[in-house]
């Protein structure tokens, strides 16, 4: 697996009923990268939001009386509808029969309405939680990959988690976790995980994986920042991908078009490959400043400056038509 995950300190979770569940809630996890919480606003849209008993009976009471409603308007007017499904069974609705005959067969009880992405259980507000490797794991049950429509849903595994959730992990990360621990039947899986993100996707880590101390690693060099007015050039620095860059300077580009930007970018020659040359508009990328200097620099700016068909290393020459300049200061026409 790779090895540049995110692992965040904190975590927090939102529930969607299901009744497929070992709980009867699917939870969805996100985290918190130190600035806001990502994935928020997908998170928000799923989860069920908690209302107190009092108002979610109220919705139920509104609902059931409009429906009843409608059904009795649609008997006065001879209208028969067949096999409705209510609750757990199929009723029929004659024509012309009174509320009190259609209430007898759809009772207040067995009543089931579409609550919003509401619910009146306590459990299903969200958890927030600290992300620190746990015992308790379970493996519970395959859940997608159905072969039917124009879009069927991607196969995910759902785990148990021992703070009481089943949330879903991927295919591939369960072959992971399988390669790095042992599933036992009645017991869960052996070890210590913690939740990571790889990209958008939750990925469930086991604390002995040999990558583990590598995604610690990459998740403390994205919390480094380093400026743009103490760099230096010919520096070894770091991005957020850890990847180890010499510093350049500071260049033009040139485009396809062979026209310069008005701007300035901070260039860089990849100490793995020095026959790439990347750039970036501002500092924020770099995140960490080695303190080495990489003995090759001078090799390396004879290199980037034969690429000039692609980047120009000193200032951009504009020509400017002197009808442009007669037109601007009004002494003539374009």
């Amino acid at each position: 697996m790779n090895s540049k995950i995110f692992i965040p300190k904190l975590c927090k979770v939102g529930f969607n009923t299901r009744t497929d569940t070992y709980t009867g809630m699917l939870g969805y996890v996100i985290y918190n990268d130190g600035k806001k919480w990502r994935k928020e606003q997908s998170w928000e849209s799923w989860r069920y939001k908690y209302e107190t008993p009092e108002d979610f009976e109220r919705k139920k009471l509104d609902a059931y009386n409009s429906q009843i409603t409608r059904l009795f308007e649609w008997s006065q007017r001879g209208g028969k509808l067949e096999r409705q499904w209510i609750g757990r069974e199929y009723v029929t609705i004659e024509n012309i029969m009174s509320k009190e005959d259609i209430m007898a067969k759809i009772t207040y009880e067995d009543f089931h309405f579409n609550s919003g992405n509401t619910s009146s259980d306590e459990k299903i507000k969200p958890v927030e939680f600290n992300n620190e490797p746990l015992e308790g794991f379970v493996l519970n049950k395959k859940a997608g990959g159905n072969k039917y429509g124009w879009n069927p849903r991607q196969t995910y595994c759902r785990v148990y988690d021992p703070r009481g959730f089943e949330f879903e992990i991927t295919i591939p990360n369960l072959l992971y976790i399988l390669e790095n621990a042992n599933s036992i039947k009645g017991k869960g899986l052996e070890g210590k995980f913690i939740y990571g993100w790889q990209g958008k996707d939750l990925v469930l880590v086991p604390e002995n994986s040999p990558e583990f101390e590598e995604m610690l690693n990459y998740t403390k060099i994205q919390d480094g920042k380093v400026y743009k007015k103490d760099m230096k050039v010919g520096r070894v620095y770091c991005n957020k991908d850890n990847n180890r860059l010499v510093y350049m300077g500071d260049f033009y580009e040139i485009n396809w078009y062979g026209i310069p930007s008005t701007k300035k970018k901070l260039w860089f020659a990849h100490e793995d490959d020095e026959k790439k040359f990347i750039n970036y508009a501002a500092a924020t990328s770099i995140k960490v400043d080695t303190g080495e200097t990489n003995p090759d620099f001078a090799d390396l700016m004879d290199k980037l400056e034969k690429e000039k068909s692609c980047y120009t290393l000193g200032e951009p020459e504009y020509e400017i038509d002197s009808k442009f300049i007669n037109a601007i200061i009004g002494d003539g026409p374009m």
